[in-house]
């Protein structure tokens, strides 16, 4: 086995962004030059994945959901199969590892080889999201204003995004338009700037999410969008842009910017033939015919169903308080607006200054789409999953399998590795600002700090 030591550029860089959040691995307190107080955690425990309920569940089911789906003579994807089992090698020492041995006090250790999964694994999808999420504060966004815009889709749009990764970027290309379009409208009205719309740049960083918080598939969009324009002065000396922040969108304008992303959308979605005339169902069911499995599982893990066994068909057991959601008056949330089956969202705004706030927005919209802690097996052989905020009925955990029902179990099994990524991107980054500002630092003092 070759011997690593901990003093590559790429672990030292690793282990000052876990710093900045209190965060010493083991790799942390082998470093040389590691304060004699950090040494201790050298004797970390190692991570076993194979004692966690979801490496258990699926390693435990995950053959009989192949039996199943050869029997009804239905095809598992090539992907979902590779991320499934990628994710059961992941951590486990039989399975490969590198001896990595310390240069300042001569300790080794085994480091197993992980699987680098986005959808399955929590633990590289975790650190993936805290790397991202790293350099995104460190090297792309602009020490400037900015602005969280979601939208979410309607059932239909939502099943056809999940499969058709070409729809996926336009209708992106549609929804950064329409948020962009604002921003110079306004600039224009609120600061009097004059000129084409290519002299005003704006910015954006994209997270297509695939899931929601009831382990449902559900594609939406979370775009970090810079809340102003980059003015590019030809008459600069320097060619550097000039940043012009701008006022919060009042709840007119969210409307307006959901109105246009509309009609553009509804424009794309009959010039492709993608949705019938009534605008919810499906002219043509192209994933059926190629995926039937797959379409499947898709369907029923939209509706939060189950898809195969005895109970398929049925919802997910709720468990929680039953509350009369008729008898609440939720009210209404500033910058929110509805429109053909849309939802937007553009109420959190950041300051420029506030770096920390920033990277936790973007390991909110970067994580993984379940979280390993509040996954729990119960003695009646069901697995629980807890909400992180309980929903508006009182429902607070979901029942997600028993152990005691095999049908029941490749289901599950099915709908967790059916959410697997297709080809498709997660991860965008529009307009040329934000693209010119990782290669160089230099954009960032176009915005003066503490304005």
């Amino acid at each position: 086995m070759r011997e690593l030591a901990f003093t590559s550029v790429r672990l030292i860089v690793s282990l000052r962004r876990n710093a900045r959040h209190g965060i010493w691995s083991a790799a942390a307190a082998m470093t040389a030059g590691t304060p004699p107080h950090r040494r201790a955690s050298c004797a970390s425990p190692r991570r076993d994945p194979e004692s966690t309920p979801l490496h258990r569940v699926i390693q435990q089911h995950y053959a009989a959901f192949l039996e199943h789906a050869q029997q009804k003579d239905r095809v598992v994807p090539w992907f979902v199969r590779r991320e499934t089992e990628a994710f059961l090698r992941c951590g486990i020492l039989r399975h490969g590892f590198l001896r990595l041995r310390c240069e300042s006090c001569g300790d080794e250790r085994p480091i197993p080889f992980s699987c680098k999964g986005r959808s399955v694994c929590t633990s590289c999808s975790g650190r993936r999201m805290a790397d991202t999420a790293a350099r995104w504060v460190d090297r792309v966004i602009p020490t400037i204003p900015t602005r969280q815009w979601v939208v979410s889709f309607p059932f239909a749009l939502r099943y056809v995004l999940a499969y058709d990764h070409l729809l996926c970027s336009e209708v992106l290309r549609l929804f950064l338009h329409s948020i962009f379009a604002s921003l110079r409208r306004r600039a224009r009205s609120e600061l009097g700037l004059t000129g084409p719309s290519r002299r005003l740049k704006c910015g954006a960083v994209t997270a297509l999410q695939r899931f929601g918080d009831g382990l449902r598939l559900n594609l939406h969009i979370h775009s970090i969008v810079l809340d102003g324009v980059y003015e590019m002065d030809p008459r600069s000396p320097t060619g550097s842009p000039i940043f012009h922040p701008l006022s919060p969108p009042d709840d007119a304008e969210v409307a307006r910017v959901l109105q246009e992303f509309a009609r553009r959308l509804q424009g794309l979605l009959e010039q492709r033939g993608q949705l019938a005339n009534d605008g919810q169902h499906l002219e043509r069911d192209e994933l059926a015919e190629g995926q039937p499995l797959l379409a499947l599982l898709y369907g029923a893990s939209i509706q939060s169903r189950v898809a195969l066994g005895r109970r398929a068909g049925q919802r997910l057991q709720r468990i929680g308080d039953q509350i009369d959601l008729g008898a609440i008056d939720f009210g209404s949330t500033p910058r929110c607006a509805s429109a053909s089956g849309l939802n937007l969202h553009a109420n959190v705004s950041i300051h420029g200054n506030d770096r920390r706030r920033l990277e936790r927005l973007a390991r909110y919209i970067l994580r993984p789409p379940l979280a390993q802690e509040r996954l729990s097996l119960i003695p009646d052989g069901r697995i629980l999953y807890q909400l992180k905020t309980p929903w508006k009925d009182g429902t607070h955990h979901l029942a997600v399998i028993s152990s005691r029902k095999p049908t029941s179990n490749s289901s599950h099994c099915a709908m967790k590795v059916g959410r697997s990524p297709q080809l498709l991107h997660e991860l965008r980054y529009s307009a040329l600002t934000l693209q010119q500002n990782s290669k160089q630092q230099a954009r960032r003092s176009s915005y003066p700090l503490g304005e």
